[in-house]
């Protein structure tokens, strides 16, 4: 596991993070570039950094006067003042501030003050530069102000680079930029974890978006299509028997007003989702389908003079409606497929039936393939493809094939979760003539 995993998981149990992930980001984070957060600016300055500033004011002037009785001259006063500005300006310009501060030390030293009081101002610059500044950049200013501290701190004392004292300025200094690496590493590592946190919430925002899509495009597939298939058949029949079959020509407008009507329907329903996840507010919307209107869908194959047989098995009022609406949606798009695709068809067996645990519907026809088509081929494309991705989308399974003896057949199965009462169930024919035997 890395790090950012590490760091959080930790994070998401409640705990706080390993210190040794933050130790392994401390190693990678020395040959990193990426800053783990923007540059500040003047803008940004808080009372937190003018506080800072004051302190090490207040550290410079008043701390050797209380512990070593060295009043303040305007000298010490100037350098300290110096020093603050610097400290307040420090998350601006990092690198310069180190540099400065640095320089600043050595003209305290050479003032003859007590370096060991200007040092907690060298450690501040030198911790806020391993931060915020590059590795690339930090390390090497580091090295030079470490070096440079070290001879000078020897050369006013007693000359040698091996003090005791010198090492001790050495170790502080070395400590405050690896303290300022760690704090580096820590930015990077949780500036990692929000970065693939985003990317998880835009990647789920993006799939979401996508199954919305695909879920309206399967709606509007199967109400217009289904729509202007019945509206195209039903003015055929109106056109040939116009003159000599009035009743049945007006008729077959009226079949094809009210299905324009459900259509119309339908789509703004439709569209009132859009709305309504869009923020426009409440809508109102179509009642959902249910397994009592799969009967109508085929009532444009009765016009044609087709013979619909619709068979109920079992207890289906208490199919979830999430199911019931899936299954309506397949059946639309088989009765689709009987009107547009399956040629002369005189016969066509609807079965629902309620099983435990899962409810069945089979749609059969016995029509010959399309001019064209080769021989055993489904009929339809995006319609066999909405149907199976409707039922997978409740755990259910949808299959088409050639039925031996001729014709088509589809099987879609859905899962209901709970068990259906299929003792003493009671079957339910509703055999329809077709408009010739009328």
């Amino acid at each position: 596991m890395d790090a950012g995993a590490a760091a959080s998981g930790a994070r998401s149990r409640g705990h706080p993070p390993d210190p040794g992930s933050w130790l392994s980001a401390g190693t990678r984070v020395v040959t990193s570039a990426a800053d783990p957060r923007p540059r500040a600016t003047l803008r940004d300055l808080t009372r937190r950094d003018a506080a800072w500033a004051a302190g090490v004011v207040a550290i410079l002037l008043v701390g050797p006067w209380l512990r070593f009785g060295d009043a303040p001259n305007p000298v010490r006063v100037g350098l300290a003042a110096l020093a603050g500005g610097l400290i307040l300006v420090r998350r601006v310009r990092p690198a310069g501030v180190l540099v400065a501060t640095s320089l600043l030390a050595a003209a305290w030293i050479a003032a003859g003050h007590r370096g060991i009081v200007v040092a907690i101002v060298v450690v501040l610059a030198l911790a806020n530069a391993a931060e915020l500044c590059r590795p690339t950049v930090s390390l090497p200013l580091a090295a030079l102000v470490v070096a440079g501290v070290h001879g000078l701190t020897a050369a006013r004392g007693s000359g040698s680079l091996l003090s005791l004292a010198n090492f001790r300025d050495v170790a502080w200094f070395t400590s405050a930029t690896a303290a300022g690496l760690v704090m580096r590493a820590r930015r990077v590592e949780l500036a990692a974890i929000e970065q693939r946190e985003a990317d998880r919430r835009a990647a789920e925002t993006e799939r979401r978006l996508a199954e919305e899509r695909d879920r309206i495009a399967r709606e509007l597939h199967d109400s217009v299509g289904h729509a202007v298939a019945t509206v195209s058949m039903q003015a055929d029949v109106a056109a040939r028997v116009i003159d000599s079959q009035p009743e049945e020509a007006a008729r077959a407008l009226r079949a094809i007003a009210e299905i324009s009507r459900r259509t119309l329907r339908e789509i703004r329903g439709t569209l009132g989702l859009l709305r309504s996840a869009a923020g426009e507010g409440p809508v109102d919307r179509d009642p959902v389908p249910t397994l009592d209107a799969v009967d109508g869908l085929f009532d444009v194959l009765r016009g044609r003079g087709v013979e619909v047989e619709v068979t109920r098995v079992g207890d289906l009022e208490d199919v979830p409606a999430a199911v019931a609406r899936a299954l309506y949606r397949v059946a639309q798009e088989a009765a689709t497929n009987v009107a547009k695709h399956a040629r002369g068809a005189r016969h066509v067996e609807v079965v629902l039936e309620a099983r435990e645990g899962a409810t069945i519907l089979v749609v059969r026809d016995d029509g010959g393939a399309p001019a064209g088509a080769p021989e055993g081929a489904p009929p339809g494309g995006h319609g066999l493809r909405n149907m199976r991705e409707r039922a997978r989308a409740i755990g259910g399974t949808v299959s088409a094939r050639r039925r031996p003896g001729g014709g088509f057949e589809v099987l879609a199965v859905a899962p209901t979760g709970d068990a259906h009462r299929t003792g003493g169930r009671r079957d339910r024919r509703v055999r329809t003539p077709g408009a010739a035997e009328r």
